[in-house]
């Protein structure tokens, strides 16, 4: 079983239940599935290929979960980033993961602009935001792509998450995640850390692109929501 089949298994089982929430919305998981496999299919479409990796610059949203597990369905690798880096940081990342996409939110266009013209990976600039400007644009993305569960062969083994460490000894290093990392992670979270029940809501208050994000994942399987602050609120580093 790869990861990304977790939340196929959770929509199944738990269609009507709520699966995001963000402010006033409500994503049921029979809608979160066929948003993600569309996401998936539409980055295939797109031209990615099993093992190709896409990066993602966003901060706490529904969409940022779905961007994490799209790749996944399609056989290839997220790669997602702290949004309170410098941009000359994730430069570093994204030269060094090399994806052939970026997820980014609008918030992040002048931020991107000062590295883009580095980033010679990066085939296709996808926008989440009302204005994706020349880019493409998130929502429409979505709209033109099947629903349907991506027709990807998938192994264990197959890296699905490059995690980027924190860097607080130097540089971040990116740890590779597999497919049967995540699913062991999940059933130890289960088992022993939080047994996580339907009636459950997760808040994303930290980062979901760090460990905010892996929490959410066991609360998925169990067909528990995952809920967002009604913000994107950029928060100066002096207050951190």
């Amino acid at each position: 079983m790869h990861f990304g089949h977790l939340l196929t298994r959770a929509a199944r089982r738990y269609p009507d239940r709520t699966a995001w929430l963000h402010g006033g919305k409500s994503i049921s998981f029979r809608e979160a599935e066929s948003r993600v496999n569309r996401l998936a299919n539409a980055l295939v479409g797109l031209g990615g290929r099993h093992g190709d990796r896409v990066g993602m610059l966003l901060s706490n949203c529904y969409q940022g979960l779905e961007t994490l597990l799209a790749p996944m369905k399609a056989g290839m690798a997220i790669v997602p980033m702290n949004a309170r880096l410098h941009s000359r940081e994730h430069q570093v990342l994204l030269r060094s993961s090399e994806p052939f996409a970026l997820v980014y939110g609008e918030e992040f266009r002048e931020h991107l602009a000062e590295i883009r013209g580095s980033l010679d990976s990066i085939k296709h600039f996808i926008c989440v935001g009302e204005d994706p400007g020349e880019d493409l644009s998130f929502d429409a993305l979505l709209e033109s792509a099947s629903p349907a569960v991506p027709d990807a062969k998938i192994e264990p083994d197959d890296l699905a998450w490059l995690f980027y460490t924190s860097g607080t000894t130097g540089r971040s290093k990116g740890a590779m995640l597999t497919h049967r990392v995540l699913v062991a992670m999940v059933s130890n979270f289960l088992t022993d850390l939080n047994p996580a029940e339907q009636d459950d809501v997760i808040l994303h208050g930290a980062p979901i692109t760090h460990a905010s994000g892996p929490s959410s994942f066991h609360h998925i399987t169990r067909g528990a929501a995952c809920a967002f602050p009604d913000t994107r609120s950029e928060v100066s580093s002096k207050s951190v």
